[in-house]
């Protein structure tokens, strides 16, 4: 952890923004993966109901749910089974529909 109390404004800043860009890459990366982008489509839901819609046992596809928690898209609900999107799930879907907008508006301009 950063001690913020032996840092300056300047490295705090960095630091800030360093973090920032890397939660940002983790996030775009894991959830732009297509089974992932499928999963989060599919939330809230049962984890044995998303497992058994993506066609994954149980290893790989909690490996994915796994690396969509890190990624603070998903929370996983354990005693109950369940997988539920985040605000910042959700907030990465926004960006992602926005983005498809915007692409199919471009691609129609070309055509």
């Amino acid at each position: 952890m950063v001690n913020k109390k032996e840092m300056g404004d300047k490295d705090i800043q960095k630091y800030l923004e360093e973090t920032t860009e890397n939660v940002l890459l983790t996030t775009f990366r894991v959830g732009s993966n297509k089974i992932n982008y499928r999963i989060l489509n599919m939330l809230p839901a049962k984890t044995k109901d998303i497992l058994g819609k993506i066609n994954l046992s149980k290893m790989p596809g909690n490996r994915r749910i796994n690396d969509l928690e890190q990624a603070n898209l998903i929370k996983r609900i354990r005693h109950e089974g369940r997988l539920e999107i985040t605000d910042a799930g959700k907030a990465y879907l926004d960006v992602m529909v926005q983005f498809k907008k915007e692409i199919i508006t471009e691609m129609s301009n070309l055509i």
